[in-house]
């Protein structure tokens, strides 16, 4: 179900949103209990992970406090900090897409829909290495829709050459002995 058909929904509705997650919940648990179990890690990284993404619909605003008197290894802390965060936002944002990879019979708008999102990341080798998420996307390489297919090459190239620079930076280093 696309989030537009579910707004829709609940426009046309009396069910408030959430009322409908609650009874959701219910049902799930009574009916696809098993399932429902195997799909908590991924529910429970999808309330969580929005919370550090910079999404405009949030109330939050997550702000590093600003210190009256800071030296040079502070500001170095607070960058290496601030960087690591992001990574962490951006490894969330990709596990979660890979899960939506996992679900059998998405739809094309769906797939295409993740697809994208990866392809506005700026993902290097490390959170590559991290989520995994090269294998899950090639597996989409022979989609019946030529649209999935063509985000999923473009995809697999880009992250091939940010892997052959990271093999070439590192061999470099190697047979330098530095």
């Amino acid at each position: 179900m696309e989030l537009d058909e579910l707004r829709s929904i609940l426009k046309n509705s009396s069910v408030d949103l959430w009322s409908l997650i609650d009874t959701a919940i219910s049902v799930a648990i009574l009916d696809h209990g098993d399932e429902l179990r195997s799909r908590r890690d991924a529910i429970v990284e999808k309330l969580y992970a929005p919370l550090f993404s910079n999404n405009s619909n949030s109330d939050r605003n997550y702000e590093i406090p600003n210190k009256i008197e800071r030296n040079i290894d502070d500001d170095h802390n607070l960058k290496t900090e601030e960087k690591s965060n992001e990574e962490d936002v951006e490894i969330s944002k990709i596990l979660r897409i890979k899960n939506h990879f996992e679900i059998p019979n998405q739809s094309e708008n769906c797939l295409v829909d993740q697809l994208q999102s990866l392809a506005e990341m700026d993902i290097n080798f490390k959170v590559l290495e991290k989520t995994d998420i090269g294998r899950h996307v090639n597996k989409l390489r022979k989609h019946s829709s030529n649209e999935v297919r063509r985000l999923v090459k473009l995809l697999i190239r880009r992250w091939k050459d940010i892997v052959d620079e990271w093999v070439r930076l590192n061999t470099l280093v190697e047979d330098t002995g530095t």
